[in-house]
């Protein structure tokens, strides 16, 4: 078993959590970082409230809001951060690590893996790995902290997809959930 994971500091934790359990169990794994797995890149507007961002950075606001209008949010990349679209493309390089790794022709395949990352990324690579359309993105929550999805292939071919642990909602906001809604710093 291999866990991939995100390099910010809260996948990080995470994975050290999860490491004791595989021990504990004879799982066997290694861990790896994939910066692909990191959290969108909010840019610019990281850390400011919605409604602070017309008055602040008018121009800019404009132009995100009409990515948005004419292509839609998935698309809309944010002032020198980046688009859902973009967390998407570069999680989809993961894919052939998974491929290289779990190849019959390495003389040990690792063939379960584990991803550790943060809710946009989660969801661009479920959408991706799944081969979902963007529009099931845009309808689909953010998972909760800790959540797990399992994705398994099918002896008939394809995949299937479900959620196994929902997780925990926080009763103390993380410092990025505290930046994507507009608050800066320790509460």
């Amino acid at each position: 078993m291999r866990i991939l994971r995100s390099p910010y500091a809260r996948a990080r934790q995470t994975s050290e959590m999860i490491e004791p359990a595989l021990k504990a169990a004879a799982v066997t794994f290694d861990r790896r970082e994939a910066v692909e797995l990191r959290e969108i890149q909010f840019g610019l507007f990281d850390g400011i409230a919605d409604e602070d961002l017309p008055r602040l950075f008018p121009r800019e606001y404009e132009h995100y809001e009409k990515h948005k209008r004419f292509e839609g949010e998935f698309f809309a990349p944010m002032p020198l951060g980046e688009s859902r679209r973009g967390v998407a493309d570069r999680v989809k390089g993961v894919f052939g690590t998974i491929l290289r790794d779990a190849s019959t022709d390495r003389p040990k395949p690792i063939t379960d893996f584990i991803i550790v990352s943060h809710g946009v990324t989660i969801r661009c690579f479920c959408m991706q790995r799944m081969h979902y359309l963007w529009e099931w993105y845009e309808r689909e929550r953010n998972p909760q902290n800790c959540s797990a999805h399992l994705i398994e292939g099918r002896a008939t071919g394809g995949y299937d997809d479900r959620l196994v642990f929902e997780g925990f909602g926080t009763t103390r906001p993380s410092q990025q959930e505290r930046r994507e809604e507009g608050q800066v710093g320790e509460p």
